[in-house]
């Protein structure tokens, strides 16, 4: 059986007293979106859930954009968990947008060269998660950071997550380069250039 962190959200993990929705990220994860986040122009959630993540993001940086298709299969389990509310949730943050949309199918929303972080937390598959990167990629900025959330669950663990190996096959294309795993999140670089190593 899988052993699943438990998680307390109902701390504030920089103690600036703000009241941040339920999700579910480690310490070590809002860590990663602070540090990655500060100082930044734009800032991509993809999986909004409640919004945890995307309050994190807007604390530290300048605009951020939340993206969620929020589908009724999750309404089954969290009947509250719908646009409108998670938005008006939201609402008091000036500095976040929320989307209801497909992941990948938001990238068009967005000019290219213009994002400076993405958090990938939406889909879960190979093939979700590789598609939101490849729709995304272009219009990430040289040397542009994404994040990408579940990342340690192996193959097996949870049949539905497959992160990893879709996150291992997008360093191998050389496209991005690698930062560091920590949490639950691999934290990568887009290239700058075809000669950077």
């Amino acid at each position: 059986m899988l052993a699943v962190e438990r998680l307390d959200t109902s701390k504030d993990p920089f103690e600036l007293g703000v009241e941040l929705p339920d999700g579910e990220l480690t310490v070590e994860d809002e860590q990663i979106l602070k540090k990655y986040a500060e100082g930044k122009d734009l800032a991509v959630d993809l999986g909004t859930y409640r919004g945890r993540s995307a309050v994190i993001l807007s604390l530290f940086a300048k605009r951020v954009v939340t993206v969620d298709v929020y589908g009724d299969w999750r309404l089954k389990e969290h009947p509250d968990l719908t646009f409108e509310n998670v938005q008006n949730s939201l609402r008091q943050y000036q500095n976040i947008e929320v989307i209801k949309s497909g992941s990948w199918q938001a990238a068009d929303r967005f000019e290219d060269n213009s994002i400076d972080l993405l958090f990938v937390d939406a889909g879960h598959s190979k093939k979700e998660v590789t598609d939101d990167f490849g729709a995304f990629l272009p219009k990430m900025k040289s040397g542009g950071i994404a994040v990408f959330h579940d990342y340690k669950y192996m193959v097996g663990q949870v049949p539905h997550l497959a992160v990893k190996p879709a996150v291992d096959e997008i360093v191998q294309s050389g496209r991005v380069v690698p930062i560091e795993v920590r949490g639950w999140c691999m934290v990568v670089r887009i290239r700058n250039g075809a000669g950077e190593k």
